[in-house]
């Protein structure tokens, strides 16, 4: 295997089947201490400045960094009982979400807000339905089956959260595909990604356990693919409110400048009877100014006729 000298922090303990890191191998607990990948017993290497297991040479195992990373973030996920997740973006909406979304934002804003001014109202608002949230964990298990009408899927990681299962969905370079995430969606249940490439790229090789637990817990890994529709619910109704007042906020200021636009017309209509004046006077005066070269012209006339004589 070309990854044999991978520094893993933790190994599987087959006999408690609970996870041990490096610095709780001991000679007593060292035979029943597997890669889970392929089963085979891990090398205890101490004298090293990272400890780490590691398979011994000429091991078959197939295992890469990713599906050891895989493996252990689920395992390390049974351990986490306080999570964040990150604030909900209007952009994170599933489609049919994002267009209710759109239409209930459209029928608040259209009659409230002048068509000149709603670009700027808009761009004033927050993208956000929900900000980071910590929630703190019931129970979890890994690799549940779970039943849908499109068919059976299995979640990587499902927790319960006030009565409520929440999906997490480890991955590296695929996110979840199509398929899985319509069913997910079936089953009406908040469902989050983790990005472990985003881990990977800092942690290729020396990481520790609890460098993985800290990304884990944090709002950084995750990413929104879902929201149950009782929890959408729940934040298009705050983001109305969000909206109704700050429309009570802008009020004065479409009040302000419908004011002053009514001043501008009107100094715009008295330009324009001003400027229809001035040409009514423009006339008269070039017409006086013809009939003053007229009679000039038979002034002039006048001498000349006389000298002519």
């Amino acid at each position: 295997m070309s990854e044999n000298y991978i520094k893993y922090p933790t190994a599987f303990n087959k006999l408690t089947e609970k996870l041990v890191n490096i610095a709780n191998a001991t000679k007593e607990n060292k035979a029943n201490l597997i890669c889970k990948d392929c089963g085979e017993s891990f090398n205890a290497v101490l004298n090293y400045q990272t400890p780490h297991f590691r398979h011994k040479p000429n091991s078959s195992c197939e295992g890469t960094v990713e599906s050891y990373i895989h493996w252990l973030t689920k395992e390390v996920f049974k351990e986490i009982m306080v999570i964040e997740v990150p604030g909900l973006l209007i952009s994170d909406l599933a489609e049919k979400q994002r267009e209710k979304f759109q239409l209930v934002y459209n029928k608040i804003i259209d009659p409230n807000i002048p068509e000149e001014l709603r670009s700027h109202f808009k761009s004033e608002l927050k993208r956000n339905l929900t900000e980071i949230k910590v929630l703190r964990i019931e129970n979890t298990v890994i690799e549940k089956v779970i039943k849908t009408g499109l068919g059976d899927i299995k979640v990587d990681i499902v927790t319960f959260f006030k009565n409520k299962n929440i999906f997490f969905e480890p991955f590296f370079s695929n996110p979840i595909d199509k398929e899985k995430k319509n069913k997910i969606l079936s089953t009406d249940t908040t469902t989050f990604s983790i990005d472990l490439n985003k881990f990977i790229y800092n942690f290729t090789q020396g990481f520790s356990t609890q460098e993985l637990k800290k990304y884990l817990a944090s709002d950084k890994s995750k990413k929104w693919e879902y929201i149950s529709k009782e929890e959408f619910d729940n934040c298009l109704l705050s983001y109305e409110l969000y909206l109704n007042d700050e429309i009570k906020k802008f009020s004065p200021y479409i009040e302000l400048y419908q004011n002053i636009s009514k001043d501008i017309s009107s100094i715009e209509k008295q330009k324009v009877d001003l400027n229809r004046k001035l040409n009514i006077i423009s006339l008269k005066i070039s017409k006086l100014e013809s009939e003053v070269d007229d009679l000039n012209n038979q002034r002039d006339r006048i001498f000349l006729d006389y000298e002519l004589k």
